[in-house]
């Protein structure tokens, strides 16, 4: 526990040095635009093709690890499927504002959830992490736009397959996967892979610095029914669901820890921009995503002192 809240705290630093890089204006927003982009095209495929071609994939339980996030992810959204109408009537939450709720239930922080990863857990973390890319980034992808298409206020968003597959997230962690099933990984120039590796290690600190750019305390205000309602599924509901399947999926020690990690790190930046495309209720998405980013300073480490092993 005092490495895993270590953990949060160095994540909390890192996140609260680019809200503060932010505010005192001395990187620019298109600077921070660039940099994102750099991040999200570069440092992250690295890390996560270099953590699977380095995985042990028979050491791991990959299979009950993938199914347990998958099935904490698909049930909570369900739920919350389930009860739009009766939040309608009780909290008069409209369709924008619940594409922004379910948003900020399933979405989840891939940035963090790599940070924390290689902080708590190293290579072992950082292979599981990669199981729960692979099984959830597609499921959220597809869930959100589906959602927004029929909650969003005017707009309309087209599925196409492609566009996931060209997602930096998944097809790195397809070519990871290649390379370690093929065996190519260990014929590849040991330079190439050195610089793999290289720009991989400068991916978990520049994401922390990006989610704490984006972090808007103005947006937070009194927290409404609706806000609470998103960070407490978030945080709570998907931990105490995912703990359950991995659970009966046979998972202990480290690796039900990292589930819990992957379970409980708050939703993505994204989903704002999402939200403001595709006709969400943009400013209930920011408070959410701030809220859940400052909370879950205190609800991570609560989620593994409850529910871990």
């Amino acid at each position: 526990m005092s490495a895993l809240l270590d953990s949060v705290l160095t994540v909390l630093i890192v996140t609260l040095l680019g809200w503060l890089l932010m505010r005192l204006g001395a990187v620019r927003q298109d600077q921070w635009n660039g940099f994102e982009r750099v991040s999200f095209h570069v440092f992250f495929p690295a890390i996560i093709i270099d953590s699977l071609v380095k995985a042990d994939f028979g050491a791991v339980p990959a299979v009950g690890f993938g199914l347990a996030i998958f099935a904490s992810v698909l049930a909570s959204g369900l739920l919350l499927l389930a009860i739009q109408p009766l939040l309608a009537r009780t909290i008069g939450l409209d369709g924008p504002g619940f594409s922004s709720v379910f948003q900020g239930a399933v979405r989840w922080n891939t940035f963090m959830a790599v940070s924390m990863a290689g902080l708590v857990y190293g290579q072992r973390g950082l292979a599981l992490v990669s199981v729960a890319i692979i099984a959830i980034i597609p499921l959220m992808n597809v869930t959100c736009v589906l959602i927004l298409r029929r909650f969003g206020a005017g707009h309309s968003g087209s599925l196409n397959l492609i566009d996931l597959l060209k997602n930096p997230f998944i097809w790195s962690s397809l070519v990871g996967i290649a390379l370690n099933l093929t065996g190519l990984g260990a014929l590849l120039p040991k330079a190439l892979m050195s610089a793999v590796d290289m720009c991989g290690k400068a991916a978990l600190s520049t994401a922390l610095l990006l989610v704490g750019s984006g972090l808007s305390l103005k947006d937070l205000g009194r927290p409404t029914p609706a806000l609470l309602l998103s960070s407490g599924v978030k945080l709570l509901v998907i931990p105490l669901i995912a703990a359950l399947a991995g659970r009966l999926a046979g998972l202990t020690g480290p690796d039900l820890g990292m589930l819990l990690i992957c379970a409980s790190v708050p939703t993505a930046g994204a989903a704002y921009i999402m939200a403001r495309q595709m006709g969400g209720d943009a400013r209930l998405m920011a408070a959410i995503i701030t809220f859940e980013t400052l909370a879950c300073v205190v609800t991570i480490p609560l989620v593994q002192w409850l529910l871990g092993a």
